[in-house]
């Protein structure tokens, strides 16, 4: 071939190369976006779903839950729980007196389970010698409000804890 023939052929397709490569990139960004612009909606909506789940799973703001009426020998225990978010931030019991001295034992009883499930944030309570009876269903009434109220602790009632002294 004589030379400006190749020098023709050349030019073509240098010509052809420098005009199919922006074409060809904007091929690439027209059906690459659509792609990215779905990813990124699955993704958003994998995210509003998550927070729908979380603010759904824990209420806002300040709740009273009433736990279930725990019965004894001695009468009825009903465990009151003020929940903040995921937080127990007050609580409060209904425990039965029929005597003076029921009437001193929770009297000591129910505050220092109280300082318990706000320190542990949880149903574990320690059993208390001397009022077993009214640790049992206060932890039980306990565990049934935190159940009700949906917020996750660290450990659930169980009965089988050792005993604390009772001091007078």
């Amino acid at each position: 071939m004589n030379t400006p023939t190749r020098q023709s052929i050349s030019a073509l397709i240098a010509a052809t190369v420098m005009l199919g490569l922006p074409a060809a990139n904007a091929w690439a960004a027209a059906t690459a976006a659509p792609s990215t612009a779905r990813a990124k909606a699955k993704a958003a909506a994998a995210k509003a779903k998550a927070q729908a789940a979380a603010a759904k799973a824990v209420p806002a703001g300040r709740r009273t839950v009433v736990g279930p009426v725990s019965d004894m020998r001695w009468g009825p225990v009903t465990v009151t729980i003020v929940v903040e978010g995921n937080k127990i931030v007050n609580a409060s019991a209904d425990l039965p007196v029929h005597t003076a001295r029921s009437e001193y034992i929770n009297s000591r009883v129910g505050p220092y389970l109280r300082q318990q499930l706000l320190r542990t944030q949880s149903g574990t309570v320690e059993m208390i010698t001397g009022a077993t009876m009214t640790s049992e269903s206060y932890a039980q009434s306990l565990q049934g409000a935190i159940d009700k109220a949906g917020i996750k602790t660290a450990a659930a009632y169980s009965p089988t804890r050792p005993a604390t002294p009772l001091r007078a």
